[in-house]
């Protein structure tokens, strides 16, 4: 992956436009929306996706994040997992939040798990879904050999998934890795509180106190993770796949 500009990405956040990115001075396509994060391209560098949070009220704070960002992705690795190739960029404008752009691999859309979905029979869907789960599985191997000294969280969704050459069988990606969910000794080395910048604030209370836990908690727990994949079949109008 070539050196991100970080003149480039300074630029572009002193004259975005959030409600019209198009229309910016840097105009800017989206692709998609994360829990804490949007996700867009830029024309002229075509083989990039930037992940964009502007969650830090410090620089600090965000070169902390990193640190626990790149920390979770080499443990990935570690226990199995393809990751794209990757860059990070903190931009920081007077008055402003600071902004954490991540720059990663772009993908085609026909490649991600839920579209191949749909261009596959049904045969080779069971055979995707099994290799998915596949590498779902290194997550909890890992976990059972470092016992409670480390922890890793997967979103296992299906979209979640990139599959390289081969229709079902090819190299796999994943590649939701903005968010740095695992626990040390049993600490959650995440901040939740990053998690509620993404919400309403009139919601924001309501999801401290009744919700941020479990949501949090669901991504360790194998039987959940593998629940939120089936759900994936249903929401793909899958549901003979289940």
């Amino acid at each position: 992956m070539p050196e991100i500009d970080h003149d480039m990405l300074y630029k572009l956040e002193e004259g975005l436009d959030p409600v019209k990115p198009q229309k910016s001075e840097i105009p800017i396509k989206v692709l998609g929306y994360g829990e804490i994060s949007s996700i867009f391209a830029i024309s002229y560098i075509p083989d990039i996706a930037f992940k964009r949070m502007p969650l830090f009220s410090t620089k600090s704070a965000a070169e902390t994040y990193v640190r626990k960002y790149r920390d979770c992705c080499d443990y990935m690795i570690e226990a199995g997992l393809n990751l794209p190739e990757d860059q990070t960029a903190i931009i920081s404008i007077k008055n402003r939040p600071v902004v954490l752009y991540i720059a990663q691999k772009l993908f085609d859309t026909a490649q991600f798990g839920h579209k191949k979905l749909h261009q596959l029979d049904a045969n080779e869907s069971l055979l995707l879904i099994e290799n998915i789960a596949g590498q779902i599985e290194k997550i909890w191997q890992f976990n059972r050999l470092k016992g409670e000294v480390l922890q890793l969280a997967i979103d296992g969704q299906i979209s979640n998934w990139v599959v390289g050459s081969g229709d079902f069988d090819g190299q796999i990606w994943y590649i939701d890795t903005s968010t740095p969910l695992f626990r040390l000794n049993g600490t959650e080395q995440m901040d939740p509180e990053l998690i509620l910048k993404s919400a309403p604030s009139f919601l924001r209370i309501i999801i401290r106190k009744f919700f941020l836990d479990d949501v949090m908690d669901r991504y360790y727990i194998p039987a959940l993770v593998y629940t939120d994949f089936v759900a994936n079949l249903y929401k793909e109008q899958k549901p003979d796949l289940v």
